[in-house]
């Protein structure tokens, strides 16, 4: 099984999406918090706030609002 790296605007998230969000520019911008370093966050929600200006992500290790063009490192499991 390979693993695939991917960026992906804050607006095509998913439900389901893996997302490294270590040194995120608004997730971890001081890369601090450590368990962003060793596992992906799993997306569990997502909302469009404020009149389309802020991607609200729900994941297992909390939440993030992102602009929606704001590219995101993704995940993918490909055999």
């Amino acid at each position: 099984m390979a693993l695939i790296i991917n960026y992906k605007s804050a607006k095509t998230i998913v439900v389901g999406d893996q997302l490294c969000l270590y040194g995120d520019k608004y997730a971890d911008p001081n890369y601090d918090t450590a368990i962003f370093e060793y596992e992906y966050a799993t997306v569990e929600n997502v909302e469009i706030e404020d009149c389309g200006r802020c991607i609200l992500v729900e994941t297992d290790n909390g939440c993030f609002g992102f602009p929606p063009d704001h590219k995101l490192k993704t995940e993918e499991n490909h055999v």
